[in-house]
């Protein structure tokens, strides 16, 4: 019998389009396996189903950091949770900001702000953030006015990187919570 042919695209197909039968009858299959980006298609499958069946199904589970910019432009904090409490390392940078952002996701701003990690920013890019916005442009803009953004700051408080992990910090011991 010759060898299947198939690319990493079977895989990633059935993750995303919940077929679960699918993924356990490529895991027996004994092929060796061509394996994508899995936890990026379980993250933009939405639920914690597929993240949980690649995390136990014994198989590599590549990644990137679009993992977590699906997440945060859904909004999805059960999933945010499952990250950074997984055994994964949480790959990301300040584009998961940028793009609750855009997409008027201010659950998911509040997460990454109370999630202690290191999220790194500029008022700088949050304005243009605020500018391509799809959806939610007031929620957004109110939620960083709360932060301190105003557009009528020096250029140097525009452009001066910022941390969440230490404004959380900052608003914790100035009594905010």
């Amino acid at each position: 019998m010759p060898p299947t042919a198939y690319t990493e695209a079977a895989l990633l197909s059935a993750t995303i389009q919940r077929q679960k039968a699918s993924l356990e009858w490529w895991r027996n299959s004994g092929l060796d396996l061509k394996i994508g980006p899995v936890l990026d298609y379980a993250s933009k499958e939405g639920t914690l189903e597929y993240l949980d069946w690649w995390a136990n199904s014994g198989l590599p589970c590549p990644y990137s950091k679009a993992a977590l910019r699906y997440i945060s432009q859904m909004g999805n904090i059960a999933l945010l949770d499952w990250w950074k409490h997984s055994r994964f390392k949480m790959d990301y940078d300040k584009d998961v900001i940028l793009i609750a952002t855009r997409y008027g996701q201010t659950r998911s701003l509040s997460w990454w702000l109370e999630s202690g990690l290191d999220v790194e920013y500029r008022f700088f890019d949050i304005e243009e953030a605020l500018e391509d916005s799809v959806t939610g442009k007031d929620e957004s803009q109110k939620w960083w006015e709360a932060l301190g953004y105003d557009v009528g700051m020096s250029q140097t408080e525009w452009t001066r990187v910022r941390n969440f992990r230490v404004q959380r910090k900052e608003l914790t011991a100035g009594g905010r919570n």
